[in-house]
């Protein structure tokens, strides 16, 4: 049977869910989008993304060739499901994509989710604001995760802390992944549910990620000791770091040690430095600072929240903490070498 399906809304489902594909994934089909039950979804062990679909079909497509297909077709799809693959029509083109009729990926398990409540407003900038100081090595799993407890969300990396104060909905704290995480940041999450293994968070179209919980015990202990540290004294950061962080960032976030600048600072002088696999690119700015020579290390992402948000900054010789109205930061300093 023949389904006229309007482009949009087919595009706009793939690619909310295109979000929890992991091509080189160890699960089978966590590449591919899956159809069934009048929802569109992704698998990747970790983070699950669905969404509804305009098309009632069972079936599991490897995502990269259809989504290629429905983005460089116009309007007005004709969609049929044949015994050669999914084919799809407009106008005088027509694409055929194979599919697998059987499903090899563990989605099935996911608990549904029954009770959902609202989150709090900025939510989704919390996280969003803290995940940019988790880890990247895996051999520390904790520090490569976001911690959630009923009165703050909370990462670190072991080198710098960030803790947001924000009433969260939750029966009991959790530590998720902060990969899982980084697709939230486009898309305003106004609902959660837990369910045993999941955290669900749900958008207003009713587009959900769900991300696998863990009840490790988080190192709170030891961010509180960072973020109630003593001896800090007041500096200014340099107010036109927006711009250059952009430009910073077209380096350091292909950077194989994870997406961060370096500041280091002088007399009166602040130098922002982007590096990664294909180059560098640095800029050095007016500041108002007095104290010794250092050099730290911070997320893009976070050093522009506090550029826009006008945090507080304070040093030593050790730490710079920011305290940035809604959420505080702190990241271990170094001696700055000439």
């Amino acid at each position: 049977m023949i389904v006229l399906v309007e482009r949009k809304r087919l595009l706009d489902a793939l690619m909310f869910v295109a979000s929890g594909l992991d091509k080189e994934g160890m699960v089978e089909q966590s590449s591919h989008f899956i159809f069934g039950d009048g929802m569109v979804s992704t698998y990747s062990d970790s983070v699950s993304c669905s969404a509804k679909s305009p098309l009632d079909i069972d079936c599991v497509v490897l995502a990269e060739p259809l989504l290629a297909l429905v983005r460089r077709l116009p309007d007005s799809l004709e969609i049929e499901m044949k015994d050669e693959g999914l084919s799809i029509k407009s106008g005088r083109k027509r694409g055929t994509v194979k599919v697998e009729q059987s499903l090899k990926t563990p989605i099935t398990k996911i608990e549904k989710p029954v009770e959902w409540k609202k989150l709090p407003k900025g939510f989704t900038d919390a996280v969003d604001i803290v995940r940019g100081c988790a880890g990247t090595d895996n051999s520390v799993f904790l520090l490569t995760c976001v911690n959630f407890t009923k009165r703050w969300v909370e990462a670190s990396d072991g080198y710098q802390v960030c803790r947001y104060p924000i009433d969260l909905p939750i029966n009991t704290g959790m530590v998720v992944r902060s990969a899982s995480l980084k697709f939230i940041a486009k898309h305003l999450m106004v609902e959660c549910s837990e369910t045993e293994n999941w955290l669900h968070l749900r958008n207003q179209e009713g587009q959900t990620v769900s991300c696998r919980r863990f009840v490790e015990r988080y190192p709170s202990n030891k961010i509180d000791a960072v973020l109630n540290a003593d001896g800090m004294t007041g500096i200014e950061l340099a107010e036109d770091l927006s711009s250059c962080l952009k430009t910073c960032q077209i380096f350091s976030s292909d950077s194989e040690e994870g997406n961060l600048v370096e500041v280091r600072l002088k007399k009166d002088k602040l130098r922002l430095e982007g590096r990664g696999k294909h180059g560098s690119y640095s800029e050095v700015l007016d500041t108002k600072y007095d104290g010794s020579p250092l050099r730290f290390r911070i997320s893009p992402s976070l050093l522009e929240a506090v550029t826009r948000k006008k945090g507080r900054c304070e040093i030593s010789d050790s730490i710079l903490k920011v305290v940035c109205g809604a959420f505080t930061f702190a990241t271990a300093t170094l001696p700055l070498e000439d």
